[in-house]
């Protein structure tokens, strides 16, 4: 009898050691499939060499490059927009002398030179990744999860300025405009900012992030750095940039 009590006892060890074993899988394995869900929603599980996004190739990058160096910009700043746009084939900054849309009865413009302040500003939007459009309620979603990201993140920027980036050439706002945001980098550790904010566009699926430069004498400069590993086709060191006067059919103020 004695033997059949150990007998029974051992299996009865065992059968809870395979369950605490089990039990102990199935969390380890809970836990890593919420991992990868969750770098997945991000978009940060892929290879560096891939995504879930449909990139542009090598001809299409070339045919896209003139579009993002031409960059059109307003930043709403000081309760006025700040119209900003590259001088393309100009190498040297230059001064703004930019008229900013401020709402004043005097035709809504006002023509003081007004820089924005100086720093480096990264200018990200969620909308329409790699230039498919995609249908309001989804870049209004899109806008508003970048904006609490933004918000979150650390290092915190020194200041978050609401943007619209819109369409160079003759349509202007008309033809084409997305809002976004222009995250001014800290002082303290800058290059850890810049990277959030690269990552944050990657996992809406942009294709690049405009870096503003604005200078201490108001010279400007607008460069262009992709967010993806192969889209080197559409960077840009940085161009020359200045004020202008915004288009009558933009918003008084930010979406």
């Amino acid at each position: 009898d004695l033997k059949y009590d150990e007998d029974d006892s051992l299996r009865a060890i065992g059968a809870r050691a395979r369950r605490r074993a089990v039990g102990w899988d199935l969390l380890a394995s809970g836990r890593e499939i919420a991992k990868i869900l969750t770098n997945a929603v991000r978009g940060e599980s892929f290879p560096a060499n891939q995504s879930r996004w449909t990139l542009p190739d090598a001809t299409e990058q070339k045919r896209l490059a003139p579009s993002w160096r031409a960059a059109s910009i307003a930043v709403w700043c000081d309760g006025a927009w700040r119209m900003i746009r590259s001088n393309v084939g100009d190498d040297d900054g230059i001064r703004t002398h930019d008229l900013e849309y401020s709402g004043d009865d005097d035709g809504g413009f006002s023509k003081r030179a007004s820089p924005l302040p100086a720093g480096t500003y990264v200018v990200v939007t969620a909308h329409n990744p790699m230039g498919a459009r995609a249908d309001p309620a989804s870049n209004d979603s899109s806008a508003r999860a970048l904006a609490a990201s933004v918000r979150d993140m650390r290092p915190s920027p020194a200041a978050v300025l609401p943007t619209l980036s819109m369409d160079p050439g003759e349509g202007g706002f008309d033809a084409w405009n997305e809002p976004g945001v222009a995250a001014m980098l800290p002082e303290t550790d800058p290059g850890a900012a810049r990277t959030a904010l690269i990552r944050l566009a990657r996992r809406h699926g942009q294709a690049a992030v405009y870096e503003l430069t604005c200078a201490p004498d108001g010279r400007m400069r607008i460069g262009v750095t992709p967010v993806f590993p192969g889209l080197e086709g559409l960077a840009c060191g940085g161009v020359a940039a200045a004020g202008a006067s915004p288009p009558a059919s933009m918003p008084r103020s930010p979406p």
